[in-house]
């Protein structure tokens, strides 16, 4: 239904909004003096229902629409998913073989694509119940831009929900799953709806996840075959680790106070030659989403950087400090 189509052009005579809802078709046309209303009382009623009907059946139809799966998608299959299709195609079964396969193996599955390719075949999985309405993966900002294309399928009436895309070969990346995602407009009432992404359960790999961390401020990690190693980041045994102090540093140039962390090297000496100096801004991210202190320890026990002291600077109004700003270049350099 279209706002120039028939119904519309009813509409539009008529100063009727559109789309439509009962109280507006109701509160325009009972404002209408009676020798300008088009219709009797019963035919009025009549047409104010089907008015009604009619804006309701195609916003129920624009919402079905946007909670579809992009069509590309079809473009990638899984072998894993197509023979479980297969298996479940003379009638109604049970998928717990499958989910036990999955529990082992962990998601995403990896599949080659075609012989030559430089990609693989990835599949996100998602283990539903009666109360799941969709699932989005997020990897963004790509989700964030075709929120449809990142949509998982449901596998007929099963519990199985999956998207499978193709990624390149050796891609390392993180992502979350989205339950009941309010992707368009408000949740129906009473819908299990997710206020934020979470880690995907079936994947043991995180990132960004301390020990007492919640799901929804965990990502999964994805390394597909051939990933370029990443040594750096990975806590040695054999490497003494360096301290993190935490301060409170108050500014008198800012008129404000902040945390600061400070990551002194294992072999730092006061009476020892001088120390290279690393500042850093987002003291949170590069504390927890990049392990900073993990980071020196390796390279300076490597010999690859000189011992280097740390100082990791919190942030109380990013978006006023970290764009150019004298004074608060004055606090760093001189306080």
């Amino acid at each position: 239904m279209h706002a120039d189509g028939p119904l519309g052009r009813v509409l539009q005579r008529f100063r009727i909004p559109w789309p439509v809802s009962l109280a507006a078709v109701q509160s325009t046309l009972t404002e209408l003096p009676s020798r300008q209303r088009p219709l009797g009382t019963k035919s009025f009623v009549l047409v104010l229902l089907c008015v009604w009907f009619a804006s309701l059946t195609c916003r129920v139809t624009l919402l079905a629409q946007e909670l579809q799966p992009s069509t590309w998608q079809a473009k990638y299959r899984s072998a894993r998913i197509e023979a479980l299709k297969q298996q479940l195609a003379p009638g109604p079964q049970g998928t717990d073989a499958f989910w036990r396969m999955v529990a082992t193996e962990g998601t995403p599955l990896v599949e080659p694509a075609e012989s030559g390719d430089k990609h693989q075949i990835v599949t996100f999985l998602w283990r539903g119940g009666e109360d799941t309405r969709n699932v989005l993966v997020t990897m963004n900002p790509f989700t964030l831009v075709a929120p449809r294309d990142y949509l998982m399928t449901r596998l007929a009436s099963t519990d199985v929900w999956y998207l499978t895309m193709r990624v390149p070969r050796g891609a390392r990346f993180t992502y979350q799953l989205s339950p009941n995602d309010p992707i368009v407009g408000p949740m129906p009432s009473g819908s299990n709806v997710t206020s934020k992404p979470q880690a995907d359960p079936l994947n043991p790999q995180r990132w960004l996840c301390g020990p007492d961390a919640s799901m929804s401020q965990c990502f999964s990690m994805v390394e597909l075959p051939g990933a370029t190693p990443q040594p750096w980041i990975r806590r040695n045994a054999g490497t003494k680790p360096g301290r993190l102090e935490s301060h409170r540093f108050k500014s008198e140039i800012l008129k404000n106070e902040r945390d600061v962390w400070v990551y002194v090297p294992a072999e730092y000496r006061r009476d020892g030659p001088p120390s290279a100096l690393l500042v850093l801004f987002d003291a949170r991210a590069y504390s927890t989403l990049v392990p900073t202190p993990i980071i020196l320890d390796n390279l300076i026990a490597a010999s690859r950087n000189p011992p280097t002291i740390a100082v990791l600077i919190g942030d109380t109004e990013r978006g006023r400090e970290l764009v150019p700003r004298p004074e608060f270049a004055d606090s760093i350099a001189k306080e």
